[in-house]
Order: C-alpha cells, then structure tokens, then sequence
C-alpha cells in the first residue's frame, strides 16, 4: 500500500522500545483495521492493494470460502 517507510519505522520503534507518536499510531491503526476488514486472504490483500474496492474484496472472500478458489 505504499507504507514501507512507516513500516520501517514501526520496527526501529519496536526494536528501541520507543513509542510511535499519535499521529503515526493513527495511521498504522488505520491500516490494521483495512488489513482486518479485507480478511488476510492472499487473494483478497491483493484485490484491495490494486483497486482499493471493500465490495469486490467482499464478493472475492465469498467466492473463496464457497468455491475454495477466485472466481
């Protein structure tokens, strides 16, 4: 999603057991709860990664639990 830096920066945080800052505990927070909503299936992050659509990723996880595969 573009956030390498943030996610860098979260790991030297954690390695210095140094708190992030509002702001950008906010931002990774925000990110959490969309990976959550999207589910964690590989075929599902990558839908919402490439089209950002919660609809389709929805239909896309149906799909895989019905079927087993995307349509």
């Amino acid at each position: 999603m573009g956030k390498e830096d943030l996610m860098d920066y979260i790991r030297e945080c954690f390695a210095h057991s140094r708190p992030l800052g509002d702001t950008l505990h906010r931002n990774a927070m925000e990110l959490f709860r969309q990976y959550m909503i999207v589910g964690g299936m590989p075929q599902a992050v990558k839908s919402y990664v490439n089209e950002r659509d919660f609809d389709k990723v929805d239909h896309l996880k149906r799909n895989i639990m019905t079927y087993g595969n995307p349509p």
